[in-house]
């Protein structure tokens, strides 16, 4: 038998234990949840903590009011339009509850509702957590210990923070939910419910982000490695487990427009993740129906590549993404890898503050849950350390998929302390001690810009400065709409504020995102004159200047003007700067450079320089909005 404890909470004492520190670390997760407020609410009003949470709440808000849900938007990317990549579910899903909390408080804005969603979910997803420190063994001082760096961990706060209504946080329910009952079946391989759950969990999450198919490649994995060591899932369970996720699949395919329309591709729900779900459940039958031998592992080794062979097309885009090779992907933040952050003496600081100084230690648990995967005579453990290895590689890839490992990284060190320090002491105080010193010491740096921090307007300078044109964009779009020409950063944020449509904006997934995003820098290598002819018809042009500040060692100074033409397209400059523009440009709104703007860049609590615009050359408008009265739009 394995060396590794028993799943815990087999008392009554045990059980009121677990509750107790989970009501103890939920009070102090949701008020670490709570300390990114400055992000969201300004001037009385929530706004959306991302950028692509603009765009969630925009068809939120939709769904919940005259226009409806939609998988097809004509308002973005135009003039074609485009298929919304993001499936249906989680938009959907808050639009009707949306409506059912706007009925009871009419006239309220919807946000109101929608900012406090992933600060109530946190709830459910700290609950799964401590349910999994507990099904891999940890006793109560060490589950205690987990669920206190999951309460203070950066990234729990970030994706369940007040606002933040990017579908991240129930991608993160899924990866917790999919672990613990594969664990469970595991510990009780008969038993066809956790099966039966397993297969239902992993066949609807697709519905929520087409990515999270990928939480049934650590299962496969697991099953086929406990093949190889002989052990049994059980048949019948298998069979339902099979049965189970291939009809949950379907079931919410069926909704589905690109997969109504036939449509083969892992960027939208479609019937390829249909296909690589019946992959999965033959492969789990196959390995469930005989036991291992040479002869039928190289069987199985010809049927997984047979079955492989459809899906290599799609899933060439899905390494590109996840790579970073899509176009622009490379500039965003959240594509980019900690770990190669922490080779960048610049960026080592800010991402240890987002991961805690655990983040150096991912190879070392890494390679530790592999160990695990192969030593491990316990089913309940192969799935968790699979999980685990798999989620750290992912957290190690992306910042965005921080979500998939960021249990395993929060769990390893309990895991570790409990499995190697000497059996007395496991249980008792030692144990906890050493692991909370871990935790005094690992987190010293994010609590430290965690706690009582003034954060940036969704946590992005550009909007804070920009943030008080969209009321009067939004006034002139809802009487004259048309395209509105800022940058595709700014594309969410132009839709969430306003009814004017977009040439391009952050979806960077698909070859005509790409395509979108080289006609909208041609429009901005354009001149002032050269617009006023150009094949999109732009109504109105939205100028943030970028790079306004250069953040050094020392804090934070201004940028020079040759540093500002080589962050702003020429289009952004000469509106910026001339005087004699065209008189078809009409300014209706502007923010000069001296209106507050060095207090807005405050980050991390740290004071800009006092006075740094002492040049002449710096008094200008940072952000401009225009209004287009050209011939051809008059005739329209």
């Amino acid at each position: 038998m394995s060396d590794q404890p028993q799943p815990q909470a087999t008392s009554p004492l045990d059980k009121w234990g677990v509750l107790a520190l989970y009501i103890a670390t939920a009070c102090i997760a949701v008020f670490m949840a709570l300390q990114i407020s400055s992000a969201s609410l300004y001037d009385g009003v929530y706004h959306p903590v991302g950028n692509d949470a603009f765009y969630h709440a925009t068809r939120i808000i939709d769904t919940a009011g005259e226009r409806g849900f939609y998988e097809f938007d004509n308002k973005i990317h135009v003039p074609e339009g485009s298929q919304i990549t993001w499936p249906w579910a989680y938009d959907w899903g808050l639009g009707q509850a949306l409506s059912v909390w706007q009925a009871a408080n009419p006239g309220a804005h919807p946000m109101t509702f929608l900012a406090r969603v992933p600060t109530l979910w946190l709830l459910v997803n700290l609950a799964l957590f401590v349910a999994l420190a507990r099904a891999a063994g940890l006793s109560l001082p060490l589950t205690g210990a987990a669920a206190l760096t999951y309460a203070l961990f950066p990234m729990s706060q970030l994706i369940h923070g007040i606002g933040a209504i990017d579908h991240h946080f129930v991608e993160h329910t899924f990866v917790l939910a999919s672990t613990l009952l594969a664990m469970r079946w595991a510990q009780a391989p008969k038993q066809n419910g956790p099966a039966i759950g397993l297969g239902i969990v992993l066949g609807i999450a697709p519905a929520f982000h087409n990515g999270m198919f990928i939480l049934q490649l650590p299962w496969l994995i697991a099953v086929g490695l406990c093949w190889l060591k002989g052990y049994d899932f059980g048949q019948r369970a298998t069979r339902r487990f099979a049965i189970a996720l291939v009809i949950s699949t379907v079931l919410v395919a069926l909704p589905s427009q690109p997969f109504r329309s036939g449509t083969f591709d892992f960027a939208v729900l479609s019937w390829f993740h249909v296909y690589i779900s019946v992959c999965v459940a033959v492969m789990c039958v196959f390995v469930a129906h005989d036991t291992f031998t040479m002869k039928r592992f190289w069987q199985g080794v010809g049927l997984a590549l047979l079955l492989a062979v459809p899906i290599l097309g799609a899933a060439a885009g899905g390494v590109a993404f996840i790579r970073g090779e899509i176009l622009l992907l490379d500039q965003i933040e959240e594509m980019k890898s900690p770990l190669g952050h922490l080779m960048n003496p610049e960026m080592a600081p800010r991402t240890v503050q987002l991961y805690s100084s655990l983040l150096y230690l991912v190879p070392v648990f890494v390679l530790w849950f592999v160990w695990r995967m192969f030593a491990e005579r316990d089913m309940r453990f192969i799935v968790f350390a699979t999980s685990a290895a798999f989620g750290l590689l992912l957290l190690a890839t992306q910042i965005r998929l921080q979500y998939f490992g960021s249990f395993a990284l929060l769990l390893a060190v309990p895991l570790i302390l409990q499995q190697h320090m000497p059996q007395h002491a496991q249980r008792g105080a030692l144990c906890a001690l050493v692991a909370f010193g871990v935790i005094a010491v690992a987190w010293q740096r994010p609590l430290k810009h965690q706690l009582l921090v003034r954060q940036n307007l969704s946590f992005d300078i550009d909007y804070q400065i920009a943030v008080d044109a969209f009321p009067t964009l939004k006034a002139q779009c809802a009487t004259a709409p048309g395209i509105v020409l800022t940058s595709n950063n700014f594309g969410h944020p132009a839709r969430y504020h306003s009814d004017c449509t977009v040439v391009a904006n952050n979806f960077l997934l698909t070859a005509q995102h790409e395509d979108k995003v080289r006609e909208l820098d041609a429009l901005w290598a354009m001149t002032p004159e050269q617009l006023l002819d150009a094949e999109h018809e732009v109504r109105y042009v939205l100028v943030v200047m970028r790079k306004l500040f250069i953040y050094t060692d020392t804090g934070i100074r201004p940028s020079t003007m040759a540093e500002l033409a080589g962050a702003n397209p020429p289009l952004a400059m000469a509106l910026a700067f001339e005087d004699d523009l065209p008189p078809n440009y009409t300014l209706l709104w502007s923010r000069a450079i001296n209106e507050d703007v060095d207090e807005r860049a405050v980050a991390d609590g740290e004071a800009a320089q006092e006075d740094p615009y002492v040049d002449e050359q710096r008094d200008f408008d940072v952000v401009r909005l225009f209004r287009i009265d050209s011939a051809a739009l008059a005739s329209r």
